[in-house]
């Protein structure tokens, strides 16, 4: 208890190096004594929120991380507790729904943080891959809340007269969450607004395009028969953008995908 109230404490100091390293050892602390964490997860939220909106990029990142952390080891708890009660034994430890809690404000808190952060392409790990692991990880950990929310948002915020980090950040989420465990809750969802990315993937925003093709094949590798209606026109987009070179490899992709789910010659 007294490390982690020193370590949350630091949290609310305005230096940068002191907010990244208590984030680090919290990732640390919280795969060892989760238990603990409950009496302090109510500051590390606020301050999560404070560090996304006043620090840079590498703070935000292990703000992140540690939220990844949390998830995965919810998610953990969660198939441990399954375990134990099938064979008939008492759980060691219970799930306080820490993700499941949080997640009517943070995924969307995480989805904003990235729209205003300009990545370099040739990162391997930064803020935006660190928020589609967070968001698989988060759906994971709480599949029935955390994707009912996305799919709430989407349908309720999302339109073709949308702005573009809107639709950008929809996609996104998406992308990210696909191949969670709950994944399938998408599938009705994705069947009756297949019509709305076809219409992203013909934007002029080059970026769009981009992440609206990456989803096409997503969809395509685990889930073809959601946009077999909508081949035809598919196959037309794909080929009328295929001189695009930053686009260039996600289209060979999801052709490639195309071929090997609907066995087309």
């Amino acid at each position: 208890d007294l490390i982690f109230s020193l370590i949350v404490n630091q949290l609310i100091t305005y230096s940068n190096d002191i907010r990244k390293i208590s984030f680090e050892i919290l990732e640390l602390l919280v795969k060892r004594y989760y238990k603990l964490v409950n009496r302090f997860i109510s500051v590390i939220f606020d301050q999560t929120l404070t560090t996304f909106e006043q620090c840079n990029e590498e703070v935000g990142l292990k703000a992140i991380e540690f939220w990844s952390t949390l998830a995965d080891e919810e998610f953990q708890i969660i198939l441990d507790s399954i375990q134990a009660l099938s064979e008939g034994r008492i759980p060691k430890t219970y799930s306080e729904q820490f993700i499941i809690k949080s997640g009517s404000v943070l995924p969307f808190v995480l989805l904003q943080f990235i729209q205003h952060k300009k990545m370099s392409e040739n990162e391997e790990w930064n803020c935006n891959s660190a928020v589609g692991l967070c968001l698989n990880l988060m759906s994971q950990a709480g599949p029935n809340e955390i994707l009912s929310r996305f799919v709430d948002f989407i349908e309720t915020k999302v339109s073709l007269n949308s702005e573009i980090k809107l639709k950008q950040a929809a996609i996104f989420s998406l992308v990210s969450i696909f191949d969670g465990i709950g994944s399938k809750v998408l599938y009705n969802h994705l069947i009756k607004t297949s019509s709305l990315w076809l219409s992203f993937s013909e934007n002029e925003n080059q970026e769009l395009r981009k992440t609206t093709f990456f989803l096409f094949g997503k969809i395509l590798q685990l889930s073809p028969f959601v946009l077999r209606v909508k081949l035809d026109q598919i196959l037309r987009i794909l080929l009328n953008n295929i001189f695009d070179k930053k686009n260039r490899n996600n289209i060979f992709w999801i052709l490639n995908e195309i071929f090997q789910s609907f066995e087309l010659e």
